[in-house]
């Protein structure tokens, strides 16, 4: 069976992928639930896009 979500993929450099693996071990200690990357990314997404929104470019 196909997902219809969208699937993009994205290129990272080791460094990045060693500090998102370090990011969804910590997400994944502090949740009950079973976490992947992309829910990971999702919450760092959606963080970053509240904050840009609320406060806009006076950061």
């Amino acid at each position: 069976m196909t997902t219809k979500k969208k699937r993009q993929k994205f290129a990272f450099s080791d460094e990045t992928m060693k500090k998102l693996e370090w990011l969804v071990q910590e997400h994944k200690t502090r949740s009950n639930e079973r976490i992947y990357p992309c829910d990971t990314l999702s919450e760092l997404i959606d963080n970053e896009y509240k904050i840009r929104k609320t406060f806009g470019n006076k950061i």
